[in-house]
């Protein structure tokens, strides 16, 4: 069993960061990093070159903290942890096969079967499931998200399962972890929010031992979902691609948004960009899915049912589907 915390080091330097009573020092650069709870804190100004990509990180640090917040007492998550030990695995069990099902990552691309004694990192972990899911089949798991919101989440489902898991908060671009210290990394609906999707990418091949594999789901910009905001931002106004990628991001992510605060970035790519992002890896391979009439605006609610929307998915799935799924091995 990997003692995790071993593993980390310093996001700007990659030096060592002994743990000293809760906190913790970088001994090459100095810098100093603590812990919220369970959750260790990488997330400072002077990971980043001016105070305007500072400001940036923590206006999308702000948007997904506050909308984990909420989200995480809501009814369709929060009843996740109040669940006893065997109720959890029986969730994980039935939220496999939902992914296998639904021809997701988890089942299809991830072999559970294969995770056993395997060292794993969630980026971006959300409610937590996803890191609940790799530890329960005997990976060590480090579940790391840019809100502690969600990193605290993870933990507390790792933690009902008596499983070797750590909880960081950390950003994609700057990962406090030694290289080459992982067999695969997993990240669902999460790297296209990063400003910078190339550094996070980077990053991961940093991470990744020889023969490691990442498993990526980014959003597809030839897709019934993101085709129609594009469509009204062009009707709109918004021409260029950096104006599309404003409104389309202003325009999503509606079940986070708390208060005043819309999301701050998303982006799309095409399956040639996926191999172009990937090129650093030696096999990359990339398929679409994730196709529903349910997508479609207004109509949506009304053609998501039954016989109907399976046909539209048999036919439109490799087509229009949201989702990249990507393998990527280094």
């Amino acid at each position: 069993m990997t003692d995790l915390a071993l593993l980390l080091a310093c996001p700007k330097c990659h030096g060592n960061i002994p743990q000293d009573k809760g906190s913790m020092r970088c001994a090459g650069c100095g810098l100093q990093y603590g812990k919220k709870g369970e959750v260790y804190d990488f997330i400072c100004r002077e990971l980043y070159g001016s105070q305007d990509e500072y400001d940036k990180t923590r206006e999308i640090l702000e948007f997904w903290g506050a909308g984990w917040e909420k989200r995480l007492n809501e009814d369709e998550h929060s009843f996740i942890y109040r669940l006893p030990k065997a109720e959890l695995e029986k969730y994980l069990n039935d939220f496999g096969s939902f992914h296998k099902e639904n021809n997701f990552l988890f089942g299809n691309e991830v072999d559970p079967n294969s995770l056993e004694s395997k060292t794993s990192l969630n980026i971006g972990c959300g409610a937590g499931d996803e890191s609940a899911f790799l530890a329960y089949h005997g990976s060590s798991c480090v579940a790391l998200d840019v809100t502690s919101q969600a990193a605290g989440a993870a933990w507390m489902l790792m933690d009902t399962l008596d499983s070797n898991g750590m909880a960081i908060q950390a950003d994609s671009r700057f990962m406090p972890l030694r290289g080459q210290s992982f067999d695969l990394v997993y990240s669902s609906g999460v790297l296209h929010h990063s400003p910078n999707i190339n550094r996070s990418i980077n990053e991961i091949h940093r991470l990744l031992k020889p023969r490691g594999k990442a498993y990526i789901m980014l959003y597809a910009t030839c897709s019934l979902m993101f085709l129609q905001p594009r469509l009204i931002g062009i009707f709109k106004g918004y021409i260029s691609k950096d104006r599309q990628i404003e409104y389309m991001s202003r325009d999503g992510e509606k079940d986070w948004e708390t208060e005043d605060r819309t999301n701050p970035y998303t982006e799309t790519f095409t399956i040639t960009q996926c191999r172009k992002l990937f090129s650093s890896f030696r096999k990359v391979s990339v398929r679409k899915g994730g196709f529903s009439l349910g997508q479609i605006r207004v109509a949506g609610s009304f053609l998501n049912k039954g016989f109907l929307n399976s046909m539209a998915k048999r036919l439109l799935d490799s087509r229009l589907g949201a989702c990249l799924f990507i393998t990527a091995e280094k």
